[in-house]
């Protein structure tokens, strides 16, 4: 590759970590219970979930929730009690956090960690799908709200159309790199 490619490469891969660090995702995600919590719920509603991975933790007081999923304003399918801590009733309004959603989590779109921890083995091939479906889409179109208001907007058209670009070079330059690794193995 060229050093033109590897610079963009990198520069790509940079702005996006800034842009999820200006976004707010290097500190906890926090939202509130807007609807007290019962010890065997398992849909939590509250304010808002935009921010928060489709499935991950939370803490609310001393116990610690997984969730499998996530609407606008609930976090679905939930495992109470998770990590040995206590399922417990939570009141209206309780504070819910995630210390887990680290720049690099939320950059991805996905818990890296989790991925590895839930998964063993097949943990690489489900990365690669991960990052493949969820991670370039959300980098290639930038998609982080503060650049979604405004003028900003043109900005994120022009990162887009770069983006896009480089997407497509990478997908040629790797297609070509392996016809000629095809093309060797069949002169053999």
């Amino acid at each position: 590759m060229n050093k033109l490619t590897i610079s963009f490469a990198l520069a790509f891969f940079l702005c996006v970590l800034l842009s999820a660090v200006a976004e707010g995702a290097g500190s906890m995600n926090v939202t509130k219970l807007n609807a007290a919590l019962t010890d065997v719920a398992t849909t939590v509603t509250v304010a808002s979930t935009e921010g928060w991975l489709d499935s991950d933790t939370f803490t609310v007081d001393n116990e610690t929730i997984k969730y499998n999923g996530k609407t606008s304003t609930t976090f679905v399918n939930c495992t109470r009690g998770y990590d040995d801590s206590t399922a417990a009733s939570h009141a209206l309004y309780s504070k819910c956090y995630s210390s887990d959603s680290g720049v690099l989590n939320s950059a991805l779109g996905f818990n890296v960690a989790s991925t590895g921890s839930t998964v063993g083995a097949l943990s690489i091939p489900i990365f690669a799908y991960r990052f493949c479906t969820t991670s370039i889409p959300h980098m290639v179109t930038w998609d982080f709200n503060w650049m979604k208001e405004g003028s900003l907007q043109y900005i994120r058209a022009f990162f887009m159309i770069i983006s896009i670009g480089f997407v497509l070079t990478m997908s040629w330059t790797i297609m070509s790199a392996l016809g000629g690794v095809a093309q060797s193995i069949l002169k053999l």
